[in-house]
């Protein structure tokens, strides 16, 4: 029960997240000045759980089979299976991301050549998914072409996914409870950077709800998920989920949170001079 109304609340974050740059747009600023010092708090609460909470019931569930795997290869030490797991899954995920990125800024650098968007005039009217207004200003800017949208939102709905099965593979409600602010704070910014990012590029209202229902639905489904695969699995299997929610949670919090806050970026009245 107490994990449905966790995702009721995660879903009304992200929901929230996304349509506050439409709402009020003219408090971006307002809202990009408590970002850096939630992320930091955030950051910190995922590394901490990542470690000192999912890692060692990982490794104390694996065990079994990091001790086979020690006979098999005749290793005096036991195999570090766990760990090992949350590092692939952390280097796993930034490859993802860094192609995912790749792919976006080609398509990008290919519709500002071009000048126009890597949708066709046909497709944008014949789907009804871009505004004309914004069609035209993009061609005629060559930014923000919805291929980096598109591409955003496909890799904060793996993340929040992840981030779901995360939370639905651990047991104890303490447990859920440590992570569920950091998750939320995640959430929320991450959907306040994708709505704007899909705000700018002109999406429709029909098209920008579906997106923001899309990515919003995710965290809950993957809690589900995580829930329904703790309770099907034995206890090796449960440790692998745990290790790579580890890794996932330890991604999420020094890449996407943490260095985004040592980023020293200019001051106002030094970018007006």
């Amino acid at each position: 029960m107490y994990k449905l109304c966790i995702s009721v609340f995660l879903f009304v974050l992200a929901v929230l997240g996304v349509l506050s740059p439409v709402v009020a747009s003219s408090r971006t600023s307002s809202k990009s000045d408590l970002m850096p010092g939630c992320n930091a708090l955030a950051s910190g609460i995922l590394i901490a759980a990542s470690i000192v909470h999912m890692l060692p019931e990982a490794s104390e569930q694996l065990a079994p089979t990091a001790e086979a795997i020690r006979h098999l290869f005749g290793s005096e030490e036991s195999f570090p299976l766990a760990p090992t797991l949350v590092g692939t899954c952390f280097f796993g995920i930034l490859l993802l991301e860094l192609y995912v990125q790749r792919v976006a800024a080609v398509a990008t650098c290919k519709a500002a050549k071009a000048g126009k968007t890597m949708i066709s005039d046909e497709n944008l009217h014949d789907n009804d998914i871009l505004s004309p207004s914004a069609s035209s200003a993009a061609r005629v800017t060559g930014e923000r072409s919805p291929s980096s949208a598109l591409a955003m939102l496909v890799a904060l709905s793996v993340h929040s996914i992840l981030e779901g099965v995360g939370i639905g593979v651990q047991g104890d409600v303490k447990g859920v409870s440590a992570v569920v602010f950091a998750v939320g704070a995640h959430k929320s910014f991450a959907g306040f950077a994708l709505g704007s990012q899909l705000h700018e590029c002109g999406f429709k209202d029909r098209v920008f709800i579906y997106f923001a229902l899309l990515f919003s639905l995710c965290t809950p489904v993957g809690i589900a998920l995580g829930t329904l695969l703790a309770e099907d699995s034995e206890s090796e299997w449960k440790g692998a989920m745990l290790a790579l929610a580890s890794g996932t949670f330890l991604y999420i919090g020094i890449v996407e949170m943490l260095l985004p806050t040592l980023e020293i970026k200019p001051l106002e009245s030094e970018g007006s001079q």
